[in-house]
């Protein structure tokens, strides 16, 4: 087997690593999204609850303000939970596997050698697989935040009344 052909085979070997790559970010960020939409469905329907719980309260005579202030803190909270994970399934450029053929015409790729072209090729891929890191890694850190203020809502509820109920009782 000549240099040439060696060179060949191992520029295809790298950019269908690369292609695979670049599949398997796909079907994280597809695992990511149903994740993220799971998540903001499960804290709009607790602040939902939140908020229903609050406005009951309320409607009875002689309210409470520190369970009613409580209630929608710990809604507030939740919602902002919600639609963090929102952002993260909103629609972005991600790249995929694949390329446009009409690009390969365009650098008279016909006139080089394959692995040239294959180098090349490999080359976009990276690039493609960094911006899809970065667009995945920010997602995650959205997530994360969500989850940290959704499962901290209750604390923060609790924290609220103690404060409201200590207020009102010096009134």
């Amino acid at each position: 087997m000549s240099e040439q052909d060696e060179a060949t085979r191992l520029a295809e070997t790298v950019l269908k690593q690369g292609e695979l790559k670049l599949s398997s970010q796909l079907t994280i960020a597809l695992a990511a999204d149903v994740r993220a939409t799971a998540f903001a469905g499960v804290f709009i329907a607790l602040a939902a609850a939140a908020i229903g719980a609050g406005a009951t309260i309320l409607s009875i005579s002689g309210a409470h303000w520190a369970l009613i202030s409580a209630a929608f803190v710990a809604a507030g909270f939740l919602l902002w939970s919600g639609f963090l994970c929102i952002s993260v399934s909103k629609p972005v450029e991600f790249y995929v596997v694949g390329n446009q053929p009409d690009n390969w015409w365009n650098d008279n790729v016909d006139k080089k050698p394959l692995a040239e072209c294959f180098r090349t090729e490999a080359a976009n891929y990276q690039a493609r697989i960094t911006k899809n890191n970065a667009i995945l890694a920010k997602n995650a850190e959205k997530i994360e935040r969500a989850l940290r203020l959704g499962w901290a809502s209750p604390l923060i509820a609790a924290v609220v009344w103690v404060l409201v109920q200590g207020f009102l009782w010096r009134s």
